[in-house]
């Protein structure tokens, strides 16, 4: 019995299949948990997943092996004799050549090229983080190599050819990876599910797989060499941070290695692995991939400026045929691609009386879509474990002398505020706070403090129990707001800019804490607004007619479409807090009860069966300015635009809105497909 054990054993694939169970085991623990409030047990947990090749790889060998067998896997794994001079250099400058080629084919021909910035941004930003990820990227790989070549590529090549079992590994090792793209905050989770990406990176991962097993081969089975060989390539795509086009480049340089080595090498492929001669890598070789390489991402870059610029064309042609038809004064509007390409266009003027011109710079009041920066502050300090979600207001206000009076006040948590299922009020529909302000606005300077409007809903009945009904209160983003500057002892306006305006470079967006907004477009409203506010919201270019610092948490921003675009991608792709937070985020409750199409999560608002499938985004107003953004999971792509006039808008006597999203975003939708 024990010596039939032992022989069902050394079957390769039941060492997969048990692969497989400890990894898929612990990543279904990070997809179907929210583990948004516990991010050192969730990153130990996916660091865990990602060893199990090396654990089960080490088992199977003491259980399987001979104790010689056992002797020679440790010598192969510690022996430094093995590691040539030659090889070494290799194995370490062949992943940064490529990366750095492929994001110069990138730059060359029109896209983003390198982002040294962004690694050096992050390390600045948050140190003891870049650390440990790089710790992480090199240790992971030592742990693999351990099992897929230390132990699995050994076990298939006694009945298989070396080619025909890199690629059985290389297929196996890819599909391993699968669980990553639905864990937020993953390299894979960003590339989204069946994205044109998504199939070249798990393609690209068997081509690579002959490119490791070929050296692994021809350095003796050295599994020490293969872990170098890995831990280079992760580490040279964390600091060498390429745009999506770049990465699909750089897959396609690894894609013609393979491909030279099948062609060129495939005969020194065949060798068993228990032969000690070892295969010579000549300069001509090395040149031969390089070239290859280059050439075929360089034919496939090629066409990447052309397309962009027809896509911009069209974009702009959109934009000024929907100007044209509903007569608005002006509107901005812009894209980002999968690959991160970013293109801004205007339409109209941003100031009709001075027949200023909009352009792709101007700026305008955000409004409510600066909701979304306050709920990502509130998940990173949830992340850090400064805030909880589901823990009671009271234990940050209850001390406040108006808290008692706040309907539900006992059992409103944070994220009732963040979805508005509190039961408050909304002190902006408020008619007490509507006629008040209508008087107050023309002093020049903000009227209110945050507490100060909080008292339009005091002593009101509840709307509903929290969590049991839906109902849009910019109140509660107020409250929001003072529980961010209660634990951090910072000012919110501080955090966003700490945290998210200078690391993503959005230098078109600033807080809307003064009347001087530097090229901010007029906006233009109806005489009958409720606010009873003038036809137009500056008294000269730049300058506001009234203090749009009430707004606050309840938006508070005044931007751009460009960084909207660049916001909206980073956050809806777990780009912009370390640890999974999208779960969090996206967690959502129906708006209306009769129909689950339309959700909202922490700040975003969820649309199913939408034109182009589920949408994540959130829209704006406030008087003499509307915004939206969205953003398409599954084509990896933001769309935003703003417009300087709420008439015809405010009142839902046009369509405008929801025509220009959906019009706007059959341009992009169809240049993508098309590529």
């Amino acid at each position: 019995m024990k010596s039939h054990e032992k022989t069902f054993m050394k079957s390769p694939w039941i060492y997969f299949l048990a692969t497989f169970i400890l990894t898929w085991g612990l990543c279904g623990i990070l997809i179907f948990k929210d583990m948004s409030g516990s991010p050192v047990f969730s990153f130990g947990v996916l660091v865990l997943a990602m060893l199990s090749p090396g654990i089960t790889g080490i088992i199977f060998t003491h259980l399987t092996k001979t104790d010689e067998e056992i002797r020679d896997y440790w010598q192969r794994t510690i022996d430094l004799t093995r590691l040539s001079f030659s090889w070494l250099v290799i194995v370490i400058s062949l992943p940064f050549l490529l990366q750095i080629l492929a994001g110069t084919i990138d730059g060359l021909t029109g896209g983003k090229g390198l982002s040294w910035a962004d690694t050096a941004t992050a390390f600045i930003s948050e140190p003891a983080t870049q650390l440990l990820s790089l710790f992480a990227i090199s240790a992971v790989p030592f742990f693999e190599e351990l099992g897929w070549r230390g132990y699995a590529q050994d076990l298939l090549q006694k009945k298989h050819s070396a080619i025909t079992a890199s690629l059985i590994l290389g297929g196996i090792w890819s599909f391993w990876h699968l669980p990553a793209s639905f864990i937020p905050s993953t390299y894979q989770a960003g590339l989204g599910i069946g994205t044109l990406e998504f199939w070249l990176h798990f393609i690209g991962i068997v081509f690579l797989s002959i490119t490791i097993s070929w050296i692994y081969i021809n350095t003796n089975r050295s599994i020490l060499i293969m872990v170098v060989f890995h831990a280079t390539i992760n580490l040279a795509g964390e600091i060498i941070k390429l745009s999506e086009t770049g990465e699909i480049i750089y897959t396609l340089c690894w894609f013609s290695a393979a491909i030279a080595i099948l062609f060129g090498f495939g005969k020194e492929m065949t060798l068993h692995p228990k032969t000690r001669q070892e295969v010579r890598f000549g300069h001509d070789k090395i040149l031969s991939l390089i070239v290859i390489g280059f050439l075929s991402a360089l034919a496939f870059a090629q066409p990447v400026s052309a397309d962009t610029q027809a896509l911009k064309s069209q974009f702009q042609m959109e934009l000024d045929n929907i100007h044209l038809e509903y007569g608005f004064p002006g509107a901005t509007a812009a894209y980002i691609l999968p690959d991160g390409t970013v293109e801004v266009v205007a339409t109209g003027l941003a100031d009709k009386h001075h027949e200023i011109p909009m352009t792709p710079e101007s700026r305008m009041l955000a409004a409510s879509i600066g909701k979304t920066f306050v709920a990502a502050t509130v998940l990173a300090l949830v992340q850090e474990g400064h805030l909880s979600l589901d823990a009671p207001i009271s234990k940050w206000l209850g001390e406040r002398p108006w808290f008692r009076r706040l309907a539900n006040h006992g059992t409103i948590s944070l994220r009732h505020l963040l979805n508005h299922t509190s039961g408050l009020a909304n002190h902006v529909e408020n008619e007490k706070f509507v006629l008040d302000f209508a008087d107050k606005w023309r002093f020049g300077k903000n009227p209110y403090s945050p507490e100060d409007l909080i008292t339009f809903i005091l002593d009101q009945p509840p709307l509903f129990f929290p969590g049991e009904g839906w109902s849009y209160s910019d109140t509660g983003y107020l409250l929001v707001g003072l529980i961010i500057e209660e634990v951090t002892g910072k000012s919110y306006y501080d955090e966003v800019e700490e945290r998210f305006l200078k690391p993503l470079q959005l230098t078109l967006t600033t807080p809307a804490n003064q009347t001087e907004l530097p090229n901010l477009a007029t906006g233009y409203l109806t005489t009958e607004n409720k606010f009873r506010l003038p036809q137009q919201t500056t008294v000269q270019p730049g300058i506001m007619s009234w203090h749009p610092g009430l707004e606050w948490t309840g938006g508070g921003l005044v931007s751009n479409p460009r960084d909207l675009v660049i916001w909206g991608k980073a956050l809806f792709d777990g780009q912009v807090i370390v640890g999974n937070y999208l779960r969090a985020l996206l967690q959502s409750e129906p708006v209306n009860k009769n129909s689950a199409e339309l959700r909202y999560g922490l700040a975003v608002a969820v649309r199913e069966n939408d034109h182009f499938g589920t949408t994540y985004g959130h829209g704006g107003w406030i008087p003499g300015y509307c915004s939206s953004l969205r953003y398409y999971p599954h084509s990896g792509t933001a769309i935003a635009f703003q417009i300087n006039t709420d008439i015809g808008i405010i009142d839902s006597s046009t369509p405008l809105i929801e025509e220009m999203e959906m019009r706007l975003a059959a341009v992009v939708m169809a240049s993508i497909s098309v590529k």
